[in-house]
């Protein structure tokens, strides 16, 4: 019984154990940018990495974080950036003998039990001391996204088409790799020098908005509080002009009737084209606080059909975002006997209990 006792309380240890060290999270970072592995041959920088990886996982490292782009290069092969010089001494040469040092830090960390998280530098696109850039680098293909500033080049974040490249970049990253996690860092954008202004202003002025080719929404409303036609302008600085889109379809006036529950019936919601035209606006936007930003616009006068509330829950691929956009839209369903639609759209019990309760506090 003693050695039965025994055994059960190693067996306890061991799964406390290894359950402490998988909440456990102990980076070390590996950078390139200050030249450590540059002109280095393929053998050396392997032994110098692997030395590297065996001490750090003696003293308990569980994840490295490997900087794998420094100045829009990139230590793997890109389809969007030149090979780092950080790496080969030249950017855009590739090493030779060929190896992707990315795809070889992702194979000797998890040979270890280690984590490998790819690290990135968002806007830097030229060190100071990078004196030579590659014909396919983005401050030579595209020059007028890019800024001088202390002698580095700095993507302009205020560009859109800056943001989507990033974007791009990180996509190609992590659908190509079997990494662990994705850090950018560095993004301090950059570091304030004496005397010199950062040649943003105008960008930032232009493109700051929630929606990207919006600068405005101009909503209409009827007597009885009823959108009935809303505008998209887009607004130039410093112009008295604006671009303005086709507004929507005005509907049929509000009629009066009310529901049994006293909510107001208009009898109508958003017709095809104009939520097709809201819909697709929602899908696109970039990040999920403008995604809820333009829901919540549309929804100060906007009314949906259950069907039109699920299409736009399902842009959002977690239960949270799910009922947060439900929230924004429930107060304005007009067929509340097709809820059961809403409700499909979560697998467990305490989700459906949740979208029951907001439509219920929305009456």
């Amino acid at each position: 019984m003693k050695r039965l006792n025994l055994l059960l309380l190693m067996i306890t240890m061991v799964l406390v154990s290894a359950y402490a060290q998988k909440r456990e999270f102990r980076g070390a970072w590996i950078q390139c940018v200050n030249g450590q592995f540059q002109g280095m041959s393929t053998a050396t920088m392997q032994q110098t990495l692997q030395s590297q990886l065996d001490e750090l996982q003696k003293d308990g490292v569980n994840a490295i974080i490997f900087q794998v782009r420094a100045e829009c290069d990139a230590l793997y092969p890109s389809k969007y950036e030149p090979w780092s010089r950080f790496l080969t001494g030249v950017q855009g040469k590739a090493p030779s003998p060929y190896w992707d040092p990315l795809q070889w830090m992702i194979d000797q960390c998890h040979k270890r039990g280690m984590e490998l998280h790819a690290w990135i530098n968002p806007y830097r696109a030229k060190t100071k001391s990078t004196t030579a850039l590659a014909s396919n680098h983005i401050a030579i293909t595209n020059p007028e996204r890019v800024f001088t500033y202390d002698n580095q080049y700095i993507l302009n974040p205020g560009m859109p088409e800056n943001r989507d490249y990033i974007c791009k970049v990180v996509d190609d990253i992590v659908s190509r790799y079997d990494i662990d996690g994705l850090h950018i860092d560095d993004y301090f954008y950059p570091y304030p020098a004496p005397g010199m202004i950062i040649p943003d202003d105008a960008e930032y002025a232009k493109y700051n908005n929630l929606f990207g080719d919006s600068k405005y929404i101009t909503v209409f409303f009827d007597r009885n509080g009823k959108v009935v036609q809303y505008d998209t302008r887009i607004i130039e600085p410093n112009s008295q002009t604006s671009n303005v889109q086709q507004p929507h379809p005005t509907p049929p006036l509000y009629d009066g009737r009310c529901d049994p529950d006293g909510r107001m019936d208009y009898g109508y919601c958003l017709d095809d084209a104009s939520f097709s035209k809201l819909y697709n606006k929602v899908k696109k936007a970039s990040f999920d606080d403008n995604k809820f930003d333009l829901i919540e616009v549309a929804s100060l006068g906007c009314y949906y059909s259950c069907a039109q509330v699920v299409r736009i829950m399902k842009i959002f691929p977690f239960d949270d975002e799910q009922l947060k956009a439900l929230k924004m839209m429930a107060p304005h369903i007009v067929d509340l006997q097709n809820t059961g639609l809403i409700y499909k759209v979560f697998s467990f019990d305490s989700e459906k209990d949740k979208a029951e309760e907001i439509i219920r506090n929305s009456k």
